[in-house]
């Protein structure tokens, strides 16, 4: 006795496009999400190096008063630890600035470009 064979049925092309269709969505949906986390995690970074080096300028300035001290400067003196970024997630450089009692510390932020509203200080500026 034999069987009798079911034809096999394919996938139509509308099918498939369907299917596509509904990958793409949900991978842009993903990406949406993953970069605005990305985005928050490059600005906890930057103002955690940036509180990094403002303490380890502040120690500096212990031994120094007077003097501001660069972040090559306290590489050399051996505050900071080599292996530290001197740069922040965005590529700029950090920057320190004294005056009397406080030490503030820069990033220019996503923008690159300094005294925008999107940069980074340590502490944060006072409204």
């Amino acid at each position: 006795m034999t069987r009798a064979r079911h034809p096999t049925r394919g996938y139509s092309l509308l099918e498939i496009l369907i299917a596509v269709a509904i990958v793409a969505m949900v991978s842009a949906g993903i990406a949406v999400a993953v970069a605005k986390h990305h985005s928050t995690a490059q600005h906890k970074t930057a103002a955690s190096e940036a509180q990094v080096i403002r303490s380890a300028a502040q120690l500096f300035r212990l031994d120094s008063p007077g003097e501001c001290p660069s972040v090559g400067a306290l590489i050399q003196a051996e505050m900071l630890d080599r292996a530290l970024r001197t740069r922040d997630p965005w590529g700029t450089e950090y920057r320190i600035s004294c005056n009397d009692r406080h030490v503030t510390v820069r990033s220019a932020g996503p923008d690159k470009k300094a005294g925008t509203e999107d940069d980074i200080e340590v502490p944060p500026e006072k409204s």
